[in-house]
């Protein structure tokens, strides 16, 4: 399956944090409270800079460098994700989320390298992630 970076359901192709959900303390095998707190602060932390680099990505110019800086991330998770898979540290179902989230921001960050067309396409496809949200959160 390949996705822009999906949300909740298999079948979506468009949020760029559906990964997130993978940093959990269910699956990852840790030991101890601090790990789960730097699970949580990693999560955070995550959501931050992708948040942030939205923004960035649709200012002309900067969502070069923004859509560099995405790409290079993308790949760092994607890295992060195949050494967590083969420890066992990732499991079940959210092993597919947690490469979700490493192609969505290669992909956004590409899309973000384009000047006018690919924040034309981030902004349609955010559009229809924030309506699928709410939906969503009001079920």
């Amino acid at each position: 399956m390949f996705c822009i970076g999906a949300d909740y359901s298999e079948n979506s192709f468009f949020c760029n944090t559906w990964g997130l959900n993978s940093v959990n303390s269910q699956t990852f095998s840790h030991h101890g409270e601090w790990m789960a707190v730097g699970l949580d602060f990693l999560r955070f932390a995550m959501k931050i800079s992708f948040f942030a680099l939205d923004i960035l990505g649709y200012i002309p110019g900067i969502a070069i460098f923004s859509g560099l800086v995405r790409v290079s991330m993308g790949l760092i998770i994607a890295v992060a994700v195949e050494i967590a898979i083969c420890k066992g540290k990732i499991a079940g179902p959210y092993i597919q989320e947690a490469r979700g989230t490493a192609r969505g921001q290669m992909v956004r960050g590409i899309l973000e390298m384009i000047p006018f067309y690919g924040q034309c396409i981030n902004g349609v496809l955010d559009i229809l992630h924030t309506i699928k949200n709410v939906q969503h959160e009001c079920v």
